[in-house]
């Protein structure tokens, strides 16, 4: 563990922040109740950096990236502004179609429908049992079953 928040502290002072964050995550969720003691600059130098990866992965048309960028700051708890407007949905969903397509595309399309996942939850928290995701219910119909109609007979 010690080697592990050496090499958290190396990668916070070199600005290495596309592995600073997994390894966050992957820290939180062996020890969830562990303090990594990560200042709010740190977060805020981070963030910023984060958000211009996936400005430049949805202006590149980066689909897989972009999720990838998105749900990492979700289970961090960063889940203002991820950018998830109608378009990014789409491009996502799109892109995943694609993968199912491809047989050699099998990792690529389990990763982005993993983050897909992830970034539609209602919640998502690292807890003692591990990554815990909690999806919305889904909405009852707001249609009624019609009713058989009577059959009626001519006299």
């Amino acid at each position: 563990w010690k080697k592990a928040r050496e090499y958290l502290e190396w990668l916070k002072e070199n600005s290495h922040w596309d592995t600073f964050v997994p390894m966050v995550i992957s820290m939180k969720i062996v020890n969830p109740h562990a303090k990594l003691d990560i200042d709010q600059a740190t977060w805020d130098q981070c963030l910023q950096k984060y958000k211009k990866f996936m400005d430049s992965a949805k202006t590149g048309k980066h689909w897989s990236s972009f999720s990838d960028y998105a749900s990492r700051l979700k289970i961090l708890g960063f889940e203002q502004d991820l950018g998830l407007d109608q378009e990014a949905w789409q491009k996502m969903k799109e892109e995943l179609a694609r993968y199912r397509m491809n047989k050699s595309n099998t990792p690529s399309f389990a990763s982005l429908a993993a983050n897909m996942k992830i970034l539609a939850a209602e919640k998502v928290e690292v807890t003692d049992k591990g990554l815990e995701i909690t999806m919305p219910e889904l909405k009852k119909s707001l249609t009624a079953d019609v009713p058989t109609i009577p059959e009626t007979k001519q006299f």
